[in-house]
Formats: structure tokens, C-alpha cells, sequence
């Protein structure tokens, strides 16, 4: 099964992701924002606790004016913390692990864990600039740790592989990409979840290692996007360069696209994001995990 096509993917802007499945409509850490119909139903996967990752799922459930239900995987503190707004019947908030693998949109859906990207640069005059920048703006400051404190629990962070049966395999790696990454991590991914395309987010500090930390996962095609850009532009924090690292990518073997708001239709997608599926017999092989089953709808 060669040249199976990547579904329609967008970016919807921070880490947001919808991607289209056979059982409708996907969102990865739909924003704040984001434009969710509220006469069909929803799918989230969420990577996370944090602010920025779960506002947009908490809107919609909150939103009056919605009217179908919302189908949502997260890891247990998120899921016990949006259940308090799940009010439309047949809402279905469902606690997931590493090591799970569960059905949702048409897709089969693997789960594994990774390590948030550092906060501050490396060096010590480094990161002490970082700290004075944000101490600089306070207010916008004490708006982010007040958010971060009346959300859930952030930990653990989830990754996800989203396998369709005539799609392509897509390896979303969120926000664990980084300069601090284990290899050991990296090799037992590529092992247990090969992947046709993989999306992940970028901060400028970690751009030089990305490439190889790509290579390793195996992937033959990456997605790139700058998930804290809005925050790192309120505090005049320096922007990754995403076209340059891109040409780094292609630059070792691989192909790469910068995904940019908006890009909903896949044939809007640069080429480079063409791929190659093995999904059909991926989906054949017994589960690359000892699965603990379906997401469960308790803690």
C-alpha cells in the first residue's frame, strides 16, 4: 500500500492540530479560539495539563450554545478536570496511559509518554536574561502562573500515534523534542511506533539538535510549528527560524514542511508531506505495547 495520502491536516495555531479520519474530525490541543462546531461531535486528544493545551476543550464543553457531544482522551488529572464541564448527554471524558491503544475518528490511537521541552535556554547568563525578560512584564507573567494553577495537574505528558487504515502513520510528538531528550526514548519509539509523518513543536533554543533527534525517530516526513510563539512574541522572546530548520531537515534526507494557521486541505500541504503508508499492516500486527485496553472513563 505505497503512496497513501496524509489526511487534511490544520494547524490551528499554539499546539493545536485537527486532522481528518474516516469517523470524523480529530483535534489535538484545540486553543483557545479555536472554531469547534457545536452541532457535531467532537474528538480531542490532549497531550497535557497545561493552560494553553486544555482551554480550547474547556470552552467548547462549556459553551451553552452546544448541542453534540464531546469525545475526549486525556491523562487522568486532565480528564477529572474537565468532567466537571462535560453536561451534554453522551459526553465522554476517558482517562488514557502510555501503552494504551483505543479507536476514536477513524483512527487507532497508540499512547506514550514524553518529557516537557526545558523552560529556560541553556548557560546561566542565559537563563538568567530569560527570567529578567519575563519579570519584565509581570503582569502577563502572574496571568500565566495564576492559569497554570487553577488547571489540572499538567503531568504526564502524552504523545500519540494516530494510525488509519488508508492513511498514513502519524507520530505527534507535541512539545518532546528538545535538547534534554533521551535517545534511548527516541530508539524505543522508533521501535514500537514507526511512523510515516511526524509533528512537533519547535522553541529556537533547541533548532540545532532537532534534525538529528528527527532522524532518529525514523520518520521519512516532519511537520514543524512553533507551539509558544503567541508567548514568546508578548515577551519580545527571540522566534524559531521554522523555514531555516526546515531546509536542515531536507538537508539530511528527510522531508519537512512548515505547518502554518490554516491549512486545512491536504492539498494545500507542501509535497514534502507526501508519504508513504504502512498503516494497513501496522494495524494487522499485534499492538506495539501489552495494551491496558480502551481509555477508561474513571479517574
Amino acid at each position: 500500500m505505497n503512496g497513501a495520502p496524509a489526511p487534511a491536516l490544520e494547524y490551528l495555531g499554539w499546539s493545536g492540530l485537527r486532522i481528518a479520519g474516516t469517523g470524523g474530525e480529530l483535534c489535538i490541543d484545540p486553543p483557545a479560539g479555536a472554531a469547534l462546531a457545536l452541532d457535531r461531535p467532537m474528538h480531542a486528544l490532549l497531550t497535557h495539563g497545561h493552560p494553553e493545551h486544555v482551554a480550547g476543550t474547556l470552552a467548547h464543553l462549556r459553551n451553552p450554545a452546544r448541542t453534540a457531544p464531546v469525545r475526549a482522551a486525556a491523562a487522568a488529572p486532565v480528564c477529572r478536570y474537565l468532567r466537571r464541564h462535560a453536561v451534554v448527554p453522551g459526553d465522554q471524558i476517558e482517562a488514557c496511559a502510555p501503552g494504551q491503544r483505543f479507536d476514536m475518528a477513524g483512527f487507532a490511537i497508540d499512547v506514550f509518554e514524553w518529557q516537557h521541552m526545558p523552560l529556560l535556554p541553556p548557560g546561566i547568563g542565559a537563563a538568567l536574561q530569560r527570567l529578567m525578560t519575563i519579570a519584565a512584564r509581570p503582569r502577563l507573567a502572574a496571568n500565566i502562573v495564576l492559569s497554570g494553577m487553577r488547571g489540572p495537574w499538567p503531568f504526564p505528558m502524552l504523545g500519540f500515534r494516530l494510525s488509519g487504515a488508508e492513511g498514513a502513520r502519524i507520530l505527534v510528538y507535541g512539545e518532546g523534542l528538545h535538547r534534554r531528550t533521551d535517545s534511548g526514548e527516541l530508539d524505543r519509539i522508533r521501535e514500537a511506533l514507526p511512523a510515516d509523518l511526524l509533528l512537533a513543536a519547535v522553541e529556537p533554543e533547541d533548532a540545532e539538535v532537532l534534525p538529528d533527534l528527527f532522524r532518529r525517530i525514523g520518520a521519512p516526513a516532519v511537520g514543524l510549528y512553533e507551539a509558544h510563539r503567541p508567548w514568546r512574541e508578548a515577551f519580545g522572546m527571540p522566534l524559531a527560524d521554522l523555514d531555516a530548520l526546515a531546509a536542515a531537515v531536507a538537508g539530511i534526507g528527510l522531508r519537512a514542511a512548515v505547518l502554518r494557521p490554516g491549512m486545512a486541505d491536504p492539498a494545500t500541504l507542501p509535497q514534502a508531506l507526501s508519504v508513504e503508508s504502512g498503516a494497513k499492516a501496522a494495524l494487522e500486527r499485534k499492538p506495539p505495547f501489552s495494551s491496558a485496553g480502551s481509555p477508561s472513563a474513571g479517574p
